[in-house]
């Protein structure tokens, strides 16, 4: 019986700028981390 494991990592970043006057600048960072496993086992 063997069992092999997979494991995947995803890693977003979203960088959003928005700029309401020359002075006011707002700055905003989503940063998104999924993971995901799969197992297969082989008889």
């Amino acid at each position: 019986t063997q069992t092999h494991t997979h494991t995947h990592v995803y890693i977003n970043t979203h960088k959003h700028t928005h700029i309401h006057t020359r002075t006011h600048a707002h700055a905003y960072t989503h940063t998104s981390i999924n993971t995901y496993t799969h197992a297969n086992t082989h008889t």
